[in-house]
Formats: C-alpha cells, sequence, structure tokens
C-alpha cells in the first residue's frame, strides 16, 4: 500500500468535520435532573427570601405561563418578573415546596411535571391571613449552553385556600 498524501489530507479533513460535529461534553439525563431540580430548590430558596429575580432566574426571555383553562397568564420573563416584585412585597412570610414527579427528556428539551405548595402570610383590611396554593405543572424546559432554561409552563390543576377557606375561582 502506496502512502497518498491527496488521500490523508481528505481522510483528516473527513476526520476533522465529523469531530467538529460531535460535542466534547455530552450531558446524561442525570445530571440535567440535577440541575433541573436545583433549578427548582433555587426558586423556592428566592420565594422565601422574597427575591423576585431569583425566583424566575430559570426562566427564558421568551417564557410563556398558561392557567388550567389554556389562558396566557404569562407573557414573558419580564411579565413574570414584574407579577413577582409586585406580589411577594405584600406577604410577611412566604415559603414555596416544588417536588418534580418526573421528567421526560427528548431532542427538544425536557418535559417536567411539578407540584408546588405555597403557603404565605399577608395583611389586608388590618389583619393578618393566611393563603396556600396547591399546584400541578407540565413544563418545557431546554438547555442553553449547559443552563437549563424554563420555557412555558401549562397548570394542570390548582386550589388555594384564604384561611383554611378555599377560593372562589
Amino acid at each position: 500500500m502506496n502512502f497518498n498524501p491527496r488521500s490523508a489530507v481528505l481522510a483528516i479533513a473527513l476526520f476533522a468535520s465529523t469531530a467538529a460535529l460531535t460535542p466534547v461534553y455530552a450531558e446524561t439525563h442525570q445530571q440535567s435532573t440535577s440541575k433541573i431540580i436545583a433549578a427548582y430548590g433555587a426558586f423556592d430558596a428566592a420565594v422565601a427570601k422574597k427575591d423576585a429575580s431569583g425566583a424566575v432566574a430559570s426562566d427564558a426571555p421568551d417564557y410563556v405561563g398558561y392557567d388550567e383553562k389554556g389562558k396566557t397568564e404569562v407573557k414573558s420573563k419580564a411579565d413574570d418578573l414584574a407579577q413577582a416584585e409586585q406580589a411577594l412585597p405584600m406577604t410577611s412570610k412566604c415559603t414555596s415546596k416544588s417536588v418534580v414527579t418526573k421528567i421526560v427528556y427528548d431532542k427538544t428539551g425536557a418535559t417536567v411535571f411539578e407540584t408546588q405548595d405555597q403557603t404565605f402570610t399577608f395583611s389586608a383590611g388590618g389583619q393578618e391571613h393566611t393563603g396556600s396554593v396547591h399546584s400541578t405543572c407540565k413544563e418545557l424546559w431546554v438547555e442553553s449552553h449547559g443552563t437549563w432554561l424554563r420555557k412555558t409552563s401549562w397548570t394542570i390543576s390548582e386550589t388555594s385556600t384564604t384561611d383554611g377557606k378555599p377560593d372562589a375561582g
């Protein structure tokens, strides 16, 4: 077999072009799951500190949130931030507990099913009140440069109470 410089150059070019398409670091589902669950934990911690920016840190810029009837509740990350900046200061105490119940990965990202329980204390009419919200959501997360971002959220169900009594609606 004779060495052919032209074939060698073509082989090197072919290898280099396919190597460029092969990611140097491919994140496993386990690593992705850890990052997504950590983002929910960071959200819970931010809510407890009444940190609106921290509460929306994992939102993609074009994040959209829908209520259980399919109506758009949040139109963007900026909209979510404005709502959090309005709501969180009205509470004197707030807790949040997010639990991821299932993650399904596909080529576009991850579909995350989660439940969330929030409790909060607020003043109205000169009296302290306690509220709670329990929700179940389906959320689409996408990976961007090693960071997982929440792109879309659909509320499947939600119940809320004020002073232990179910809220209307």
